[in-house]
């Protein structure tokens, strides 16, 4: 760091400073058997920069869900060859150079490729710094990693939109090797006006926790390039479920990008929208998801997890939130019959909601919810909005009347003295109503004010130690709710009193997490974490109409024009699975210990039963029922002559699935699916495949909630 180079130099520690920067393979594998082969591109003894490539095999998109990282792609690392050393070695062994000479050998390991956790094989630089004094002397190394493929996009393989328009890392590191100097000068230019504005709406330990939001928030996004170069944005449901574009994640991330780059917003919004938009989906209200992070395939069969009200309402909101954002109606104009459908929706099921979940669902189901309902009509009033922008002045007028006439009747149904229920029919119960935080920022003004006071009023009297609770049921709170909550005051003072008990949760307890957005408000212990929402702190700014737009006219736009969702590739059938017949499986609930997935393993003790395995699972019935955590399975099956273009595996797997064939790992995916699935076969799989006679071995494991598994092979074709 900078400034303990500082220091050295400051107090005489050592009249010379030099640095080691080591990336090792271990911060982006899942496994730590993974045999990782680190080289030097062809390009990089031509440049002024020494640079290194590292990964394994490239399987993607060979898993999914919430507690993995991605397995394919590639780390990359590069240093000016001017002022530094470097060597590819074990990790180890870079260092005990570097201790003792200061220097780094310029070396390659031969032993490549070679398995994580074989030493920890690194890309290390070492930089000798010359005599540090009072002037600050600095060196860096480029790191970036290419995910190579970004997400599956309803089988369409998305790059990252860094590639957008063939960009390529040599391309890249160039770039931001020969533009360092000004995007330094930049970012620093940037980071202090963002917390100048932070400190000026909201004070200096709320600039702070803007300062942690910011790129935790960002980072917890994906962005792929579809196939007009257009950017994509897809948040990851992390320590929670690991779902891909949640509604309700991106409705509370949604203010770092409104504030930002709105029409990054909006481009969260297009996939939801565009997979809604087909004779496919048969709901009258918004998807939930889209399936698990990072590959999007919809839940068209089962319509997935459904939160009819809250998702629903939070699309109109958002599409309110980008047209205030940009001044116009142009995007939500390309969606309107769809918007329109669902406040329709909530026109007839809105204001009181019938038992459902709502973006807290981990509290469960809930008849008559204040704060759903007040989703609604802010959902009105944000219609309403887009109508007047859309000179629809008619329509504007009754969608406006309509919010502040379901306004009214919410104050008087849902009123508890000083106060207002957590539900209509729940007397002497209070809960957080952050969705009323829209009624001033979009300015809808369906609310008194005296609402969002005596709201207030009332949440000061039930602080706990680390903050507000989010209703009565529970001592935990969310982190970006209370936030919003917060922004319903107009009393700095007050506004002060939500930051300083998140603040005091953040610097004083002793998790290492740097920002939860669930926790503990007695104990300060943490449940989910590293998530997008926390982009709901900047709230505050567009709760600051000077501040919000200052930003927004400031960012970067591109045309309406993304293309169309891919259509649905063509499933040819080749080895059949439940759904075309009750194959029969050997199969076995203990342990079958070592070689249980070779070749012509003796099976013949396992119990035999046709397929599906499992339980009930959304759109299959299981054959034979399965319950226990773990199912080994093996059959034999014919594989036809030719059928090798385009083959996948078919799967249904409810959960982590591996699959074998002939003795051979063939794929496999972790998380759950709701529907069959194409998964890809690894070169070694398709090559183990014979015409003829073959075995299949598979292993699926299952954590929670429901559970199936079947598999089959299927030719997947381009979809027309």
């Amino acid at each position: 760091p900078k400034s303990l180079f500082e220091k050295a130099g400051a107090v005489g520690l050592r009249p010379r400073v030099a640095g080691c920067k080591a990336a090792a393979p271990r911060h982006i594998r899942n496994y730590g058997e993974e045999r990782e082969r680190s080289r030097r591109p062809p390009w990089a003894a031509r440049r002024s920069r020494r640079s290194f490539q590292t990964g394994s095999k490239q399987n993607y998109f060979d898993i999914a869900g919430d507690p993995v990282g991605l397995d394919w792609g590639y780390i990359y690392t590069a240093a000016s060859t001017s002022q530094s050393t470097h060597m590819i070695a074990s990790v180890n062994k870079c260092v005990s150079l570097f201790e003792s000479g200061g220097k780094l050998t310029n070396a390659i390991s031969p032993r490549m490729p070679r398995a994580v956790s074989d030493g920890e094989p690194s890309e290390a630089f070492a930089f000798d710094l010359g005599a540090v004094g009072g002037t600050p002397t600095s060196r860096h190394v480029l790191v970036a990693y290419d995910e190579v493929y970004a997400i599956d996009y309803f089988s369409q393989m998305q790059r990252p939109y860094w590639r957008h328009g063939g960009v390529k890392p040599l391309t890249m590191l160039a770039r931001a090797g020969h533009n360092y100097n000004t995007l330094m000068r930049q970012a620093t230019d940037f980071d202090h006006a963002v917390m100048h504005d932070a400190v000026q709406v909201g004070g200096r330990k709320y600039a702070q926790i803007c300062a942690l939001a910011y790129r935790q928030s960002l980072a917890a996004m994906g962005i792929s390039a579809d196939s007009h170069g257009l950017p994509l944005v897809f948040t990851k449901e992390e320590t929670s479920n690991g779902d891909i574009a949640t509604v309700d994640v991106f409705f509370p991330a949604s203010p770092v990008l409104l504030t930002f780059c709105p029409q990054l917003e909006a481009a969260s919004m297009v996939p939801i929208l565009d997979s809604a938009n087909t004779p496919r989906w048969k709901f009258p209200w918004a998807p939930h998801d889209l399936g698990t992070y990072p590959i999007c395939r919809g839940h068209y069969h089962s319509g997935g997890e459904t939160m009819q009200v809250e998702e629903s309402g939070n699309m109109i909101i958002l599409a309110a939130a980008v047209a205030h954002a940009q001044g116009n109606a142009d995007f939500a104009t390309r969606y309107w019959p769809m918007l329109t459908s669902w406040v329709n929706y909530l026109r007839k099921d809105g204001f009181d909601p019938e038992n459902q979940l709502c973006t807290d669902d981990f509290m469960g189901f809930m008849a008559h919810n204040a704060n759903l309902s007040v989703k609604a009509i802010e959902a009105m009033g944000a219609y309403a909005y887009l109508c007047k922008l859309r000179g629809m002045t008619a329509l504007a007028a009754d969608y406006e009347a309509r919010a502040k006439r379901w306004a009214r009747r919410w104050m008087t149904v849902d009123a508890d003295g000083n106060h207002y229920r957590m539900a209509f029919n729940r007397p002497n119960t209070w809960s957080q109503k952050y969705n009323m935080v829209w009624d001033d920022v979009l300015g809808i003004h369906a609310f008194p004010e005296l609402v969002k006071h005596n709201e207030i009023a009332y949440y000061l009297t039930r602080f706990n130690r680390y903050g507000l609770p989010l209703d009565i049921r529970t001592q935990m709170t969310k982190t970006d709710w209370s936030i919003w909550s917060a922004t319903l005051t107009k009393n700095p003072a007050h506004f002060k009193i939500f930051m300083d008990h998140i603040y005091h949760w953040l610097d004083n307890t002793t998790d290492r997490v740097p920002l939860a957005d669930y926790y503990n408000t007695l104990t300060g212990t943490d449940g989910m974490h590293a998530r997008p929402v926390m982009g709901a702190a900047f709230i505050k700014f567009m709760a600051t109409p000077a501040i919000w737009h200052k930003w927004a006219s400031r960012a970067a736009t591109f045309p309406n024009n993304w293309a169309p969702l891919p259509p649905p590739p063509i499933i040819k059938i080749v080895v059949p699975t439940a759904q075309q017949a009750p194959i029969n499986w050997h199969y076995t609930t203990k342990n079958p210990g070592h070689d249980w997935n070779k070749a012509n393993f003796a099976d013949s003790g396992w119990a035999v039963g046709p397929a599906g395995f499992g339980t009930r699972d959304p759109g299959v019935k299981p054959r034979t029922r399965w319950t226990t955590d773990d199912i080994w399975l093996r059959r034999t099956f014919t594989m036809p002559p030719g059928h090798r273009n385009h083959l996948m595996l078919y799967a249904y797997h409810d959960e982590d699935m591996q699959v074998y064939i002939n003795g051979v790992f063939a794929g496999g995916a972790s998380g759950y699916s709701t529907r069959y699935v194409p998964l890809a076969i690894t070169a070694a799989g398709a090559k183990a495949l014979r015409t003829g006679r073959n075995e299949m071995a598979v292993h699926v494991h299952q954590t929670t909630g429901g559970q199936f598994a079947d598999v089959g092979l299927a030719q997947v074709l381009p979809g027309k």
